[in-house]
């Protein structure tokens, strides 16, 4: 192969990192799909030349459009962020930090891809930061197959299992 050739095509990583952009800018704009994005990939160089650039954009466009679509639905109208403070005197220290994507049916999470242990992993810690905080709601991952949800938890529940991540990090 020539070192002028340009692919057609993008490598999986590539597809992800494109995918997540748009599914972040569409949601961003309530489901709309922002020019700006467009422009600005066509200007990274990060897609092939006309008039594949627009054709690979349509495919992955198609391609998101039902996590978009589902994400959407759950989130609502609303979105609110919560700033977690819990105190753990048995290990003195405290949990700090901030939780975005919180709507009226829960914590609403998505992934262009297939969801990986770890991304499970992440929800349920922060489903168990929500909950322990005093709001007990579900918390959802929604990926491009699946549907992962968490039922709610009272908050000394959700604070134990909290403390019980805590210690085994601390050792």
């Amino acid at each position: 192969a020539d070192d002028n050739d340009e692919p057609f095509t993008l490598n999986a990583l590539q597809r992800y990192q494109l995918q997540l952009l748009m599914v972040q800018d569409a949601l961003k704009h309530d489901g709309i799909r922002s020019t700006t994005l467009t422009a600005r990939l066509k200007a990274s160089g990060q897609l092939p030349n006309k008039p594949f650039d627009d054709l690979l954009l349509g495919r992955y466009q198609q391609d998101v459009a039902p996590l978009l679509d589902r994400t959407l639905y759950l989130r609502g109208e609303q979105q609110q962020t919560l700033t977690v403070d819990l105190p753990f005197p048995e290990l003195a220290c405290r949990l700090h930090g901030r939780l975005d994507d919180i709507s009226a049916k829960g914590l609403i999470s998505c992934r262009p891809g297939g969801a990986k242990g770890r991304d499970i992993v992440r929800l349920y810690l922060r489903h168990l930061a929500l909950n322990a905080s005093g709001w007990q709601r579900h918390s959802f991952l929604l990926d491009m197959g699946n549907f992962h949800a968490l039922a709610p938890m009272t908050n000394t529940e959700a604070k134990q299992q909290l403390l019980l991540w805590l210690r085994t990090f601390a050792e």
